[in-house]
């Protein structure tokens, strides 16, 4: 595949990255395949654009299709989560005097 040669983050003239494209155009597809294959979805075009900034004022997708949104808004809750869950369980380091 494609994406194994050239990684998941290349960018175009623009700062585009393939996720970008992918949620601009609704392919929920192709943004949970990027996901699952580590796209950074914090990455901002030379704009400062980010993939999810890109889609809230979109149009909505045609009813009973997957949105590429909330499967991007999924990815980041559960980055969030996981983020959370780590540093919570990171052990307080002890200060002697």
């Amino acid at each position: 595949m494609l994406l194994n040669t050239i990684g998941v983050d290349p960018e175009d003239g623009v700062g585009k990255t393939p996720l970008r494209v992918a949620v601009d155009r609704n392919r929920a597809e192709a943004v949970s395949a990027l996901l699952t294959r580590g796209a950074n979805i914090s990455h901002a075009d030379v704009s400062g654009m980010t993939p999810m900034g890109s889609r809230l004022g979109a149009p909505p997708p045609p009813e009973g299709h997957p949105s590429a949104l909330t499967r991007l808004s999924r990815a980041l809750q559960a980055r969030r989560s996981s983020t959370a869950t780590r540093s919570w369980r990171r052990p307080c380091s002890s200060t002697s005097a």
